[in-house]
């Protein structure tokens, strides 16, 4: 199969300069050191929420909480509602260089701040809902708990963006990103379209463990009913 990229696609390497992340706190440890990294590396802004956007203040990194900064609403129902909405989905979905996009990026998805917001990489990882269910006898509310609706979202989003946006699907792929970053190269469009291929797989992976965890739980016989 032979794929064209049509004129006025994004094909320059993409040297960062905004970052989101979210993070959970199994990969929390080393964090810091990945957003040093990348401020070494021309990263201005550090976006995160909740218990990441802590996590990183904590750890002296200069970071822009997204809840109280730009949507203004703090995370709600046990944190099921979080950080999806315009704000986030504008920041990652634009296009750079499509005029209609960056304008109702400013009139929609800005929230309470006075500037429109990009993200440039962004940075999740998933709950670990694998690791969860892998105990002998597993609560089925703590495991409804642990799938993961904003992180894959996200995911998605900006891996569909990847002409504009590096998806990063857990912090072990963060080295992808940095070395590039520190030898000056910039991140390639073959590096950002890996990068997304790599995040669909995963969020792939992770929707069929869910899948298969129900099943069990249908054909096991619900008890309770």
């Amino acid at each position: 199969m032979k794929i064209s990229v049509p004129p006025g696609f994004n094909t320059a390497p993409l040297f960062p300069r905004s970052c989101f992340f979210s993070v959970h706190n199994s990969e929390k440890p080393g964090l810091e050191d990945y957003a040093q990294a990348l401020i070494q590396c021309g990263v201005t802004d550090i976006y995160a929420s909740g218990g990441t956007a802590k996590y990183l203040a904590e750890h002296f990194i200069p970071v822009i909480d997204f809840n109280e900064k730009i949507t203004g609403k703090p995370p709600a129902m046990s944190h099921r509602v979080a950080t999806l909405g315009y704000e986030s989905a504008g920041a990652i979905l634009a296009r750079r260089n499509d005029p209609k996009h960056m304008e109702e990026l400013a009139l929609y998805c800005r929230g309470i701040s006075p500037e429109p917001v990009t993200f440039d990489i962004v940075a999740v990882s998933i709950y670990p809902f694998e690791k969860t269910i892998s105990i002998k006898e597993v609560d089925l509310l703590t495991a409804v708990e642990n799938i993961d609706i904003g992180g894959p979202t996200l995911l998605r989003e900006a891996a569909k963006n990847f002409e504009w946006v590096v998806p990063v699907p857990g912090m072990n792929w963060m080295g992808e990103i940095v070395t590039p970053l520190r030898e000056g190269k910039g991140i390639t469009l073959s590096k950002r379209a890996e990068m997304a291929a790599i995040t669909f797989e995963q969020i792939s992976l992770y929707d069929e463990a869910i899948e298969r965890f129900l099943l069990d739980f249908v054909h096991s016989g619900i008890s309770g009913q």
